[in-house]
Order: structure tokens, then C-alpha cells, then sequence
């Protein structure tokens, strides 16, 4: 599930835990030049539980930037909920992700040697990022995600 540059396109929610490794790869990791992280993502479990969370930015906070010589206009809006529960205790479990950011951005062009190549783009960033996870466990020791 990486995207460009090796980041990830998964909402943060969604994650249970990650690994880290800066060096000495067993064989188990392959061939690999720096770093990797690997990530597990969160699964259901008997009792149907979720989160719901929201982050939000805005320039109230900023400096004024250096180019410009004013405070650029920002906002971040990021919603993001998980659910997860079974369908048949003990056996088949589902998981669910959703996150949606909304970023305005606003790019500065200054060019004091030509005066026309001087201004402003404004537009905003949107992202909408699912997943969705189902687990079967067959036996004890027999599990297929």
C-alpha cells in the first residue's frame, strides 16, 4: 500500500503497530538498500468497536512569510473513523477505514527581475483514503486475512 516515495496511502487510524528496521536485514526482509517499516494494520475483533477523530489547522498561529511579507492563508481539515467488529465470533472478523483531508494551498512566486512571472496559485489538496480488512480463522493455528 505505498505510494510514491515509499509513503504510505493508509489512514494512521488504521494502524495497530509498526517495525522499524535501520539496518542488519535478516533473511526474512529481503534485499533492501536503507530502511524499512513494516506495518500491521488493525483487525476486528468480537466486541463491534470504532474511533472517530478530527484534526483542523488554520494561519491564525503563522508568521508572515518572508516572500510575501504577509500571513499566507492555511487550513487543514483531516476526519478520519474506523470500525470493526465479527460476523461469526471466534471465526470471521471485518475492519473498516476511512479519512478524508482537505488542504488549501497557496504558492508564492516573487521574481524581481521580471516583474510578470510575479504571483500567487491557490488550490486546494483533497485526499480520501479507505481500507478495509476481513479476517478467517479456520483452526487455531490456520488464519487467512
Amino acid at each position: 500500500m505505498a505510494g510514491a516515495g515509499g509513503q504510505p496511502r493508509f489512514s494512521k487510524d488504521s494502524i495497530e503497530e509498526f517495525q522499524f528496521i535501520s539496518n542488519r536485514f535478516d533473511a526474512t526482509q529481503g534485499r533492501s538498500a536503507g530502511v524499512q517499516v513494516n506495518v500491521v494494520s488493525k483487525s476486528g475483533t468480537n466486541n463491534p468497536n470504532g474511533t472517530f477523530s478530527g484534526y483542523f489547522r488554520d494561519d491564525s498561529f503563522n508568521a508572515k512569510d518572508p516572500v510575501a511579507l504577509k500571513v499566507l492563508p492555511y487550513q487543514d481539515q483531516q476526519i478520519s473513523g474506523t470500525f470493526g467488529g465479527p460476523i461469526r465470533k471466534d471465526r470471521i472478523h471485518f475492519f473498516a477505514s476511512y479519512e478524508y483531508e482537505r488542504e488549501p494551498q497557496t504558492y508564492v512566486y516573487d521574481n524581481p527581475l521580471y516583474p510578470k512571472f510575479r504571483g500567487t496559485l491557490t488550490g486546494p489538496r483533497r485526499q480520501d483514503t479507505e481500507m478495509a480488512r476481513l479476517d478467517f480463522q479456520f483452526s487455531p493455528k490456520t488464519r487467512l486475512s
